[in-house]
């Protein structure tokens, strides 16, 4: 890496890097409206990721069907279920330790 790092690797590293910081946040959220909105922009970094890979028709079927429909279906049941908070501090206490014990597995 040094001097002669070109832009496709600049490029790539942003990509990677945004993909990854919208995961963890997505997955760490307490607000279900930004988890959804985080994992829409997880989503558009990766058809911009294979976009660089030369996969146009695949980008276009990651922003058309993901981003396009299965998140506004996402969002509304967001919506329409209606959570007390302290069922969802609940919720993500036991999320934590799933992932926690997956993640050690």
């Amino acid at each position: 890496m040094g001097i002669n790092m070109n832009w496709d690797m600049l490029i790539f590293y942003y990509l990677a890097f945004a993909m990854i910081v919208s995961s963890v946040g997505a997955i760490f959220s307490r607000n279900p409206v930004h988890t959804v909105l985080l994992v829409l922009v997880m989503i558009i970094h990766q058809a911009f990721l294979l976009l660089t890979l030369g996969s146009e028709f695949l980008t276009a079927v990651q922003i058309i069907v993901y981003a396009g429909a299965v998140l506004v279906l996402f969002l509304f049941v967001v919506y329409l279920i209606n959570l007390r908070k302290e069922s969802r501090r609940s919720m993500f206490i036991k999320r934590i330790c799933l992932c926690a014990i997956a993640f050690l597995i």
